[in-house]
């Protein structure tokens, strides 16, 4: 199946009017989502995606912007008007238990920059959900692979605690290769 035009991409997207930075859209929404759920199902990974992007600027006739730009000041605090951004990075939260997946912020910036935005993004997500596993980027779906096999390892442990049902057949999970995460790991990496 072909993939679709830049054009209709952007076509399709339209509507939404997401510039870099927070998505402060997206973290109303998701203060909705969150108030249901119970604090066992609180838990969630904070993932980052750090792509390498072509220089130059770009239209964006959403929110009416140039694009290109760094939005992530230097290590000096200076935003040079001459720099375009080399490099992108875009958190996603995701929930452990409730289908929930959702993009809260996007940054332009250059490589001795792009790292300085996570700090803020990170203490507002505290707010919000109780427990968190941050810093895990998301490339070529080994890290994914890993944190799924965590969740639903985290998840196995839980129901079997909270319904305190232990056969002697199956022990309790212990650290190291034969764990169920790591052997799950192992399976889903090759």
């Amino acid at each position: 199946m072909p993939l679709p035009s830049e054009r209709t991409l952007q076509r399709k997207i339209e509507g939404f009017k997401f510039a870099p930075g927070l998505l402060t859209e997206v973290m109303d929404l998701l203060k909705i989502k969150i108030g249901d759920l119970s604090q066992q199902e609180r838990h969630a990974v904070l993932m980052l995606d750090e792509m390498q992007i072509t220089k130059g600027l770009d239209f964006d006739p959403s929110t009416g912007m140039l694009l290109g730009r760094p939005t992530v000041p230097l290590a000096n605090n200076s935003l040079p008007e001459s720099c375009y951004a080399t490099h992108a990075l875009v958190f996603m939260l995701e929930a452990a238990l409730e289908l929930l997946k959702l993009c809260e912020a996007y940054f332009l910036g250059n490589a001795e920059s792009i790292l300085q935005s996570r700090i803020s993004l990170i203490a507002i997500k505290k707010d919000i959900f109780e427990n968190m596993v941050t810093n895990i980027p998301s490339c070529h779906n080994v890290p994914r692979k890993l944190v799924n096999v965590f969740l639903r390892s985290r998840m196995h442990i839980f129901l079997r605690n909270k319904n305190d049902v232990i056969s002697k057949e199956d022990p309790q999970p212990k650290c190291g290769s034969r764990s169920i995460g790591m052997r799950d790991a192992a399976k889903g990496i090759r």
